[in-house]
């Protein structure tokens, strides 16, 4: 009798310990593949039920409750594929569109610094609040910004149009400056910040129409937001950012400009559009939309040592 008591109790431990296991590993598969689950709300219960059964174990909770950052090292097989994913990003996403799920996605409602990635609203703006066929004289403020700039001087004049184009290819800072300035700098960037709520875009704030600026912040999620507002309304933008080069010609001279697009992307037969982004701050950020197997795809890259190269690494564990 004796000896049968003693392995139901061996048993009961055993089982115990198997249960203690299964959910701390529940824990971290929740936090991790959130990719591949791909519904926040069913990740949040996820999260919450295996908190709280910790709880009742008496388990330390800091290391789950400190997560509000992923660290890339702990992003391993995020996704259906299995894919060993080892990224320098700090954050990303890759998501059909019109979807409210991702295939790989990490970080993506934490706020950073976007750089140029902010000239796809700047354009926005213009576009619907601008005449494109208008001319624009460079000021010595519009003519002085640094970064980018297209080598735009003091007196030259261009159609808003074109600077549309050098801005989204060449990512001039000049260029941005000059449109904001040209409608009013302050009323524009109401008119950004405005656009952004409008969009839902509630973690995302711009301080000023170039990106050089860290206070230029969003996050992945919101610029999916973005892009997909922009494929839906405003599809020139994205066509634009996808030519290999452009002229553009200074009125008063009649001088020609070849403009070159710095996209790696460009001229890749899958590529839809998308923007560059870097300063300082932020490092290396894309967002990029592909066509794959006739579907739609947005990948956005945030705080990348390669930013072209690890969007190719998440776009081929997407699939």
């Amino acid at each position: 009798m004796r000896k049968i008591k003693f392995i139901l109790l061996m048993l009961i431990v055993l089982s115990s310990f198997v249960v203690l296991k299964a959910l701390g590993e529940g824990v971290g598969n929740s936090l991790v593949l959130k990719a591949v689950e791909g519904n926040s709300d069913q990740l949040t219960a996820s999260v919450g039920d295996s908190v709280k059964q910790l709880q009742n174990n008496n388990a330390d909770l800091s290391e789950v409750y400190s997560q509000n950052v992923i660290s890339t090292s702990s992003l391993s097989k995020i996704n259906n594929s299995g894919c060993d994913l080892n990224v320098s990003a700090q954050l990303g996403l890759v998501r059909p569109f019109g979807q409210n799920y991702s295939l790989v996605e990490f970080n993506a409602d934490n706020h950073w610094p976007i750089a140029s990635i902010t000239k796809l609203m700047t354009a926005m703006i213009v576009y619907e609040n601008m005449n494109l066929e208008k001319n624009i004289t460079f000021t010595s403020s519009s003519a002085s910004v640094d970064g980018v700039t297209g080598d735009f001087k003091v007196g030259e004049t261009f159609k808003i149009s074109d600077l549309i184009s050098s801005m989204l290819i060449f990512s001039s800072n000049r260029a941005a400056e000059a449109l904001s300035q040209d409608f009013g700098r302050d009323k524009f960037m109401d008119l950004m910040n405005k656009k952004a709520k409008e969009l839902s875009m509630m973690d995302t704030n711009f301080y000023d129409p170039t990106g050089l600026s860290m206070n230029n912040q969003s996050t992945p999620n919101d610029i999916f937001k973005l892009v997909s507002y922009i494929y839906n309304v405003h599809p020139e933008i994205l066509k634009i950012t996808r030519q290999i080069k452009t002229y553009i010609t200074e009125i008063n001279s009649r001088k020609r400009r070849t403009i070159l697009n710095i996209n790696e992307f460009v001229g890749t037969a899958n590529f839809i559009g998308g923007k560059t982004g870097f300063i300082e701050e932020s490092k290396g950020n894309l967002v990029s939309v592909f066509n794959v197997d006739n579907q739609l795809i947005i990948t956005v890259v945030l705080g990348s040592q390669n930013r072209f190269g690890e969007t190719k690494k998440l776009l081929e564990c997407a699939q």
